[in-house]
């Protein structure tokens, strides 16, 4: 009943400063237990992060926007749906339906090779930059090793405390935002069972679990139903994932032997 009410647009205001994280956003339209037991699983296991700390703005931007939209969740909704373009059909060959969760069938790496295909530079691997400099007249100077490179324009992809270290000499403001971004460590534990060997899983994507259930795994993967190609024959793999913001110690535990006292892992 809580959460119906808010998702009607019964919900009190937002009175703090700064953007709203994701645990008071929630909390306030839909209550506390849908934030517990429905949110806060899907954040840590999506962005192995802390609801009391993400910004809803950033981690649920369309849902957040609903608010503004239409006051409540189902108004805003309904609004949206009437000014969104239409869904475009997926191109041939593509088995997905939007929403669906999916993959190349030969794995991720697929895209950085149909796109260094289709480039006329050549691409250098296994290939460090340890400077950028900008150039007087425009455009950067990389420097990996005794090698060089004059660029227009680079696009940095690396993570935000690398990227401090490159543009710090040049960027010290912005290499100082970029240092202070937590990255919470993460841990996958991959397990595989014959599948004649206990209760076959149905057909499904996995389990989130709330932290309040006492189990400090965030969540599995049924990697074998979603990624069957990817599965030797006749197992049963699942993927977990261990740590995160809201765990932050248990991620060392895969350097170590497992002691009696981790058993609910």
């Amino acid at each position: 009943m809580r959460a119906a009410l808010g998702a009607l647009g019964f919900v009190p205001p937002y009175l703090g400063s700064g953007d709203e994280s994701v645990n008071s956003f929630f909390r306030r339209h839909l209550g506390q237990e849908v934030a517990e037991r429905l949110v806060a699983p899907f954040v840590s296991g999506v962005y192995a992060g802390d609801p009391q700390q993400l910004s809803v703005a950033a981690a649920f931007r369309r849902i957040a926007q609903l608010e503004k939209l239409g006051g409540g969740l189902i108004a805003g909704a309904l609004r949206l749906r009437r000014q969104l373009p239409p869904q475009p059909k997926p191109p041939a060959g593509v088995q997905m339906r939007p929403g669906e969760l999916g993959s190349f069938r030969e794995g991720l790496v697929a895209l950085p090779r149909a796109i260094a295909q289709h480039l006329k530079t050549p691409i250098h691997l296994q290939t460090p930059v340890q400077e950028i400099t900008p150039e007087p007249k425009g455009g950067y100077l990389l420097r990996s090793g005794e090698q060089t490179w004059h660029a227009r324009s680079v696009v940095l992809a690396t993570p935000a405390y690398r990227t401090a270290e490159l543009v710090a000499p040049f960027q010290p403001a912005i290499a100082d935002v970029l240092a202070t971004i937590p990255y919470p460590t993460v841990a996958c534990v991959v397990l595989a069972y014959p599948a004649g060997l206990g209760r076959s899983v149905r057909p499904g994507f996995g389990v989130l679990i709330p932290r309040s259930q006492g189990i400090r795994t965030l969540g599995t993967i049924w990697s074998s139903c979603l990624f069957p190609q990817r599965t030797p024959a006749g197992w049963q793999v699942f993927t977990s994932f261990i740590g995160g913001a809201t765990d932050p110690d248990l991620a060392s535990l895969v350097k170590k032997p497992l002691s009696n006292r981790y058993s609910r892992i």
